[in-house]
């Protein structure tokens, strides 16, 4: 662990109070100049404005990151290393700042970032832009601090780095790499340089995970809803040279079915009782066999109903079928007779 960081690791903060900045026709022509500049040393260690602007990191973790670039810019032999290779020394960061690896190497694009432009002279315009300070243990200020974050964030400003039709990349006074939209009617001519304001542009990946949320309610609820749909829950059985045992679930539907012998497998078969309602699958198995005469005449079907108890409107189809055909069928209404009103 270097102890010499862990005394300074909090001691510069960035601020979300407003700072007065001069402005000047030769302030706006270096600022352009040095953000040219930035960009293609960015590049250099393949670090793009949009890596920076997916990944964002909370106002403790980014003053973090300023304090580890602070601490690390007068390390000559880490900004040696990262100089030569074009990229972070992830092992000895962590090392000397005694943060995870995993931690480094998420941060790395911002750390690199922050360090390329805070040691670096040619670039005084922008770091003038942000609003660093020492950090004060004051509790007023902190909550101050926290208040104009909310606020900030909501709509923030900041100085151009790059623009993308009608979306802007902006580096904020508080170390934030953000994208923006730009309003024409307020900024009809952004420039590279130029502070602006806007809404903050959120792209697929941060309704990512709301997205996927609902993708796996939908699943779940699917899932659930075909469950219950294929769940038994009553039964009724068709007594006629074997049976036919049909499996009803809680809306009355048939969801699966079995037979005792070839001749009635043809039936359900024929018919194909498979979703549809208990009155219509019984009435077309009934007919379906008195019209292949497997009904003898003078026969008696009978029906079983088990869990659920029918009711006359439930069961019309079949009953006006029976009654028309007169037919002899004894129906035990789940444990009681079901009477078929023959007068109708």
């Amino acid at each position: 662990m270097n102890y010499k960081f862990m005394l300074q690791k909090n001691k510069y903060r960035f601020s979300y109070n407003r700072k007065m900045l001069l402005i000047s026709d030769e302030n706006i022509i270096n600022r352009k100049k040095e953000i040219s500049f930035f960009l293609k040393e960015l590049s250099l260690y393949k670090i793009s404005l949009k890596n920076l602007v997916e990944r964002k990191p909370n106002n403790e973790v980014k003053n973090l990151l300023l304090n580890i670039a602070y601490a690390i810019i007068k390390e000559d032999s880490i900004i040696s290393k990262i100089r030569t290779s074009r990229s972070l020394p992830i092992k000895e960061v962590s090392k000397f700042t005694h943060e995870s690896s995993i931690f480094i190497e998420k941060w790395e694009n911002y750390l690199l970032a922050y360090i390329l432009l805070l040691c670096n002279t040619a670039y005084l315009n922008i770091q003038s832009y942000l609003n660093i300070e020492y950090n004060e243990e004051n509790h007023y200020s902190n909550n101050l601090d926290s208040n104009n974050e909310n606020r900030n964030l909501k709509e923030p400003s900041g100085m151009v780095l790059r623009v993308d039709k009608k979306l802007a990349y902006i580096i904020t006074s508080y170390g934030d790499f953000l994208k923006i939209k730009i309003s024409p009617e307020e900024f009809p001519e952004v420039e590279i340089g130029d502070l602006i304001s806007g809404k903050t542009h959120k792209n697929i990946k941060f309704y990512k995970f709301p997205i996927l949320m609902c993708v796996f309610s939908l699943i779940l609820i699917v899932f659930l809803s075909f469950s219950i749909y294929n769940q038994p829950h009553s039964s009724i059985v068709v007594e006629m040279n074997g049976s036919i045992k049909l499996h009803l679930n809680r809306f009355n539907k048939v969801v699966s079915y079995s037979s005792t012998t070839s001749t009635l497998k043809k039936i359900t078969n024929s018919v194909i009782v498979d979703n549809k309602n208990m009155d219509e699958s019984i009435f077309s198995i009934l007919k379906y066999a008195k019209d292949n005469e497997i009904i003898k005449k003078g026969s008696t079907i009978y029906l079983y109903v088990n869990g659920i108890t029918i009711k006359e409107d439930n069961f019309k189809t079949t009953e006006d079928y029976i009654i028309e055909n007169k037919l002899d069928v004894r129906i035990n209404n789940n444990g009681k007779e079901y009477r078929i009103n023959k007068n109708k």
